[in-house]
């Protein structure tokens, strides 16, 4: 049987001649912890936290075997310690109530040395197997959640645009088609907004596209402050941008989009030593049961962006089926 030094074992016992066989037998192969009493035996126990192994004796004074065995069964920081009673009781009630406790093995005395031996290192063997299989599984399970914050935020970058950190299209189309499935089935109508910055093309001529990030960035928290949170808000591309709102209708989605005009038109937006003013033109359109698909509807709000820009731009424009 090879040494192995890194396993510890406590021994219980108030006699001490039983505690000196024991140690005998087991302190060439093991690193062997003795306690007298079940106080003395706590006390180790609060000590050591790297103990793989207890022989416990069950006649003892004040606090037997048992007892001492239930109490640390009940401690959740040694429950998964194995116990091997060793003890002179050899009747089969003894050995059964030492099952029930908790207790791995029983061993009654007098102690053959090789099937003390064997039956130390098998249950030594097992813990010390267990422990690495629940290191094993609490790593894979670290490793699983490290997994699911890296694919969620992979998943956000995927759905995110990097420079205005709202949604991007290829998020809004996959959205905006569950909503058009909705519509269809459950006829809970809903509203298209198509925004486009006016002369967005002067602003990065004359500020730079420094300046025209910052305009895009600064026009884009406002958009977030001002819809809510069941609304929701892509950039469509370049200076243009796109909202989804449920369950809204015309009245109620021009509105939203008359909000979102004048507030940008009182925006000032600082660049440099400079201040920005910027307007938008803005068309709108709502879902009908004529509509076969969602782009039909998308087209129509760009043809009411379209139409609002004819009219002379930082206009609302809404136009019907």
């Amino acid at each position: 049987m090879k040494d192995n030094k890194d396993s510890s074992i406590l021994v219980v016992d108030d006699d001490t001649d039983n505690l000196v066989i024991l140690l005998n037998l087991l302190s060439n192969k093991y690193k062997v912890l003795i306690a007298k009493s079940a106080e003395l035996a706590l006390d180790i126990l609060q000590e050591n936290s790297n103990i793989h192994l207890i022989l416990l004796d069950i006649k003892m004074p004040k606090v037997d075997g048992y007892q001492l065995c239930q109490q640390i069964k009940n401690d959740h920081r040694n429950a998964d310690i194995p116990i091997i009673f060793v003890t002179s009781l050899n009747d089969s009630q003894d050995e059964a109530k030492g099952f029930q406790l908790g207790a791995v093995d029983y061993i009654t005395k007098p102690i053959t040395p090789e099937i003390l031996l064997s039956r130390v290192q098998t249950h030594i063997s097992l813990f010390t197997n267990q422990n690495k299989l629940q290191q094993t599984i609490k790593s894979l399970q670290e490793r699983e959640q490290d997994l699911k914050i890296a694919k969620a935020e992979l998943e956000k970058l995927a759905a995110t645009d990097p420079l205005t950190q709202l949604h991007n299209r290829r998020f809004f189309m996959k959205f905006a088609d569950n909503e058009f499935y909705r519509f269809k089935r459950y006829q809970h109508y809903f509203s298209i907004i198509m925004i486009d910055l006016d002369f967005f093309k002067k602003i990065n001529d004359s500020y730079g596209h420094l300046g025209g990030d910052t305009v895009l960035i600064s026009f884009s928290k406002m958009l977030k402050d001002l819809i809510r949170s069941h609304e929701t808000i892509a950039r469509y591309g370049g200076e243009e941008f796109i909202l989804l709102l449920p369950e809204t209708v015309e009245n109620g989605a021009i509105i939203v989009a008359e909000r979102i005009r004048t507030s940008l038109e009182q925006l000032a937006i600082p660049c440099a030593d400079s201040i920005i003013k910027v307007t938008a033109s803005i068309g709108v359109t709502s879902s009908n049961t004529k509509d076969k698909n969602l782009q039909q509807i998308i087209n129509r709000a760009d043809q009411a962006l379209y139409q609002a820009k004819e009219n002379g731009r930082n206009k609302v424009t809404y136009q019907q089926s």
